[in-house]
């Protein structure tokens, strides 16, 4: 049989490559979640301060009526998930011997 010679350093220099472009690929998510959490709080930031103003506005004595011919409507309360309705199995009574 012949003598096979393994180049170890260039099966992990190619392994390293493999990895890196993983790892970059995992920077790249992080950067991106990152971002996204602070255009997030951001815009919960935003909103806040635009309720507080509608609100100065309306104890200024604006009514929200002429606040509305001026193009400025109160700021719309988060959706909030309808909950479905689940099913649940039958309680079991006292009466009914337990199986087993």
């Amino acid at each position: 049989m012949a003598d096979t010679v393994v180049d170890t350093t260039e099966t992990e220099r190619a392994a390293r490559a493999l990895l890196d472009s993983r790892i970059d690929a995992v920077r790249e998510l992080a950067v991106a979640r990152q971002r996204s959490s602070d255009l997030q709080e951001a815009l919960a930031a935003g909103q806040r301060a635009d309720s507080d103003a509608y609100a100065a506005a309306l104890r200024a004595g604006w009514s929200a009526e002429e606040l509305k011919k001026l193009g400025f409507t109160p700021a719309r309360p988060k959706p909030t998930r309808t909950r479905s309705s689940r099913t649940r199995p039958p309680a079991q009574s006292a009466t009914e011997p337990e199986a087993g």
